[in-house]
């Protein structure tokens, strides 16, 4: 799972109950984001926590898609699932150097317009979490 940070609130729990479900199944998570409550809650469900931070500024996002790139290399993932544009944009093509399908689920709308659009990157399928943020991404990124 890689979102931009995991404080508290709706997508925070989407991931929580996700990872939970999926841990319950057999399956092994990874989470990376910046730190936060619900990172530690997490941690405390047998998640293992990589920490990323996706401050807005390039040079921070130079060194989070350096170590993004250094955890999918070395970690040997089935999938990536992203929970936010900004890990996803950043992570679309590093998954498809190391060759690891990246879906997104889309919690929120967000700015469309210029350069925003022109570089969002969502991965292979996106999924929305209601009809009115499905109807957004149809219409705004052709999704």
């Amino acid at each position: 799972m890689l979102t931009d940070k995991l404080g508290i609130g709706g997508a925070e729990t989407h991931i929580r109950s996700l990872c939970r479900e999926l841990m319950r199944r057999g399956h092994r998570i990874t989470v990376a984001a910046a730190a936060g409550p619900t990172a530690d809650a997490l941690v405390r469900d047998g998640a293992a926590f990589f920490p990323l931070s996706f401050r807005r500024d390039p040079f921070s996002l130079l060194i989070t898609g350096r170590r993004l790139y250094q955890m999918l290399r070395e970690g040997a993932f089935d999938l990536v699932h992203c929970h936010a544009r900004l890990p996803a944009t950043l992570a679309t093509p590093l998954c498809r150097r190391v060759g690891v399908p990246l879906v997104t689920t889309a919690h929120w709308v967000f700015r469309a317009a210029g350069w925003r659009r022109r570089f969002s990157r969502w991965g292979e399928m996106t999924f929305a979490v209601s009809e009115d943020i499905r109807r957004y991404l149809s219409l705004s990124y052709g999704l």
